[in-house]
């Protein structure tokens, strides 16, 4: 099997995922993930077409939607034969049917990944100590005229999420114009986290992130305020 047609099979894999959660009646990844117990973030990329997911990922995805597992297992070690042969797909649309990007919407599920960047950053650390726990970003999507926070953690936050305490994290933006603002509450899991987003052209935005073990607070930290187009 050629490169073309190995790239093809992962997308269509990727696309019965996606049909899959839709058809269970799920009505997005933030929900899949309570069944699943995956973070949402490893449950999108899973039905991105980006690249294989691991089987653990996989399994957990097809029970949660109430498919066959054997039938997906099966599936999933035909691609992973082929994996290493494969340099990568190409990156596919919104991983389920795309939704409009409006105040509160899911950055992925609106399509507004596709052309982020990155306009403000800042490392976060604990408030007792000087340890990076990891840094909050403020995402833009110029196509969609829309902002989110997303925080991704360090190794050192990793560690003590395995071992030492429970971390959760409150994701939050702003927008100054109308006083606007939304968070996010998620479990950390070892990955990207992100907020949902607010409207862009009307005035600066900033996100934060608050970091929690077992309940309390141990960090924040927040972007400069931006103004976006």
């Amino acid at each position: 099997m050629n490169e073309q047609s190995d790239s093809l099979s992962l997308q269509r894999f990727a696309a019965d995922l996606r049909k899959l959660r839709t058809g269970a009646g799920i009505s997005s990844y933030r929900a899949l993930a309570k069944v699943a117990h995956y973070s949402h973030t490893s449950l999108a990329e899973a039905a991105l077409g980006k690249s294989l997911p691991s089987l653990d990922v996989t399994m957990a995805f097809v029970r949660a939607c109430e498919g066959d597992p054997e039938i997906w297992r099966r599936r999933w070690a035909a691609l992973a034969i082929r994996a290493s042969e494969a340099p990568g797909a190409v990156m596919a649309g919104p991983p389920g049917p795309k939704q409009e990007a409006v105040d509160g919407a899911d950055p992925l599920d609106s399509g507004c990944y596709l052309d982020a960047v990155t306009v403000a950053a800042r490392k976060v650390s604990l408030t007792t100590r000087r340890l990076i726990v990891g840094e909050i970003e403020l995402r833009y999507s110029h196509g969609e005229q829309a902002a989110w926070g997303r925080f991704g953690g360090t190794e050192g936050l990793d560690v003590l999420a395995l071992h030492r305490h429970r971390v959760d994290l409150v994701i939050g933006i702003d927008r100054q114009a109308d006083g606007k603002s939304l968070e996010y509450r998620d479990e950390y899991a070892f990955d990207y986290h992100w907020g949902d987003l607010l409207k862009t052209g009307s005035g600066g935005l900033h996100a934060w992130v608050r970091v929690r073990f077992d309940g309390i607070e141990v960090a924040y930290g927040e972007t400069d305020w931006i103004d976006l187009p």
